[in-house]
């Protein structure tokens, strides 16, 4: 009984594991190579920008130690000229972050500030600045991401037919000294990959609040409590639209994570948002009415959500099957041994900035202590929202 109980657990866990790291993967690579679209339409000119009008968009709170570098961003990719509009969302603020906002605004056409006094949640700053939004094309983009001058070029230029409702920009981190800065590199790099493989055959499974575009008429207000970029884009989707990425369109960041608590707290409450926005817009879960896209997300945002609950039934069946296995028992040893190194290792691990470095030794228990905490906090996500828990506002953590 122990014995079928301990193998029954491993099947489960190494099906669910392979299925989301490697299975959903190649089905993706393979239907791009065979009958992917051209992961690039419409122009890319600055003529482009004048066919549908934009605004760009930025919730922000406490922000007056990002803002300035920000302001500075869109200065240089808003021509004066271009009739392009931006709307500055305050969620609250408490520093000098509307101070910060209005300075810069008076002095430039179509550039606007919003001050809601109470803390409600960045939902409520995003729905404020598109009732105040002009554009045909919204465009978000976060406080602490530093656009590239052709960003919103490239992102709106990638809207060349009415299926299309949405464009996600790429990601960037321009940051090399902080808490597993190279793990969070590396994931964003992997997301990336597969966004621009998603997008050659239909639509993406995951968003990035850091920069991103919809048609406005397909807006629907954001719920509290879910994360606004995953819940746009599957807006979007159930709408019938495509919900591209464009690799060009790039927003540079600091590394989402500042420390390893920052990180649990992080991915734990990302989970449980995302968990909440899917159930509320379940219907593109059905395969039926959305495709592959369904499949997507079942596999690439559900299934990546369980990765600890199948490294964990992997790891319990080992321990089952160990009591009766000398083979199983040393690969139970072996799997609480490299647990143990994983989230203790970086401890005895040189900082970045030392200039010291282990090698690769160091890179691999640097990326498996950032998975171990990204586990932890998805673990804790899920549970969230088992229990029906809900965050609605919180304040970001962007400095150390």
């Amino acid at each position: 009984m122990i014995t079928s109980v301990g193998w029954a657990f491993i099947s489960i866990g190494l099906v669910g594991l392979l299925l989301v790291t490697l299975g959903y993967p190649m089905l993706v690579r393979m239907l791009a190579a065979v009958h992917g679209r051209s992961e690039r339409s419409g122009t890319t000119s600055a003529s482009s920008m004048a066919a549908p009008t934009v605004t760009i968009i930025t919730a922000m709170r406490n922000a007056e130690a990002l803002l300035p570098a920000k302001i500075e961003s869109l200065a240089e990719l808003v021509d004066p000229g271009s009739g392009i509009e931006v709307v500055l969302s305050s969620d609250g603020s408490t520093d000098r972050t509307v101070e910060l906002a209005r300075a810069a605004c008076d002095s430039r056409a179509n550039w606007h500030v919003l001050d809601e006094p109470e803390h409600l949640g960045k939902h409520c700053a995003l729905h404020a600045a598109v009732a105040r939004a002009t554009g045909q094309i919204l465009v978000f983009t976060d406080v602490d991401a530093v656009l590239e001058p052709e960003a919103v070029v490239h992102l709106v230029g990638a809207f060349s037919g009415p299926e299309i409702g949405g464009v996600c920009g790429q990601r960037m981190i321009g940051e090399a000294s902080a808490f597993a800065s190279s793990s969070q590199a590396r994931y964003v790099e992997l997301d990336s990959g597969l966004k621009g493989l998603e997008s050659r055959i239909g639509s993406i499974t995951s968003n990035d609040g850091k920069l991103y575009a919809i048609r406005a008429d397909l807006y629907e207000e954001i719920p509290g409590g879910v994360t606004d970029d995953l819940f746009a884009s599957m807006s979007v989707v159930r709408q019938g639209r495509r919900f591209l990425f464009e690799g060009r369109a790039r927003a540079w960041i600091r590394t989402p994570s500042r420390s390893r608590a920052h990180e649990l707290g992080r991915r734990r409450r990302i989970v449980c948002r995302s968990f909440r926005g899917m159930w509320i817009q379940r219907a593109v879960l059905n395969p039926f009415r959305t495709g592959l896209y369904a499949v997507g997300l079942l596999i690439n945002k559900i299934g990546r959500r369980f990765l600890p609950f199948f490294l964990a039934l992997v790891f319990l069946g080992t321990v089952l099957l160990a009591w009766t296995s000398k083979v199983a028992l040393a690969v139970a040893v072996a799997q609480t041994v490299g647990l143990a190194v994983a989230w203790l290792g970086p401890r005895f691990l040189p900082k970045p900035e030392s200039g010291r470095s282990f090698g690769l030794l160091g890179k691999v228990i640097s990326l498996a202590h950032y998975a171990l905490v990204g586990f932890a906090g998805t673990f804790l996500g899920v549970m969230d929202f088992v229990m029906a828990r809900q965050v609605t506002r919180w304040d970001p953590i962007k400095s150390d």
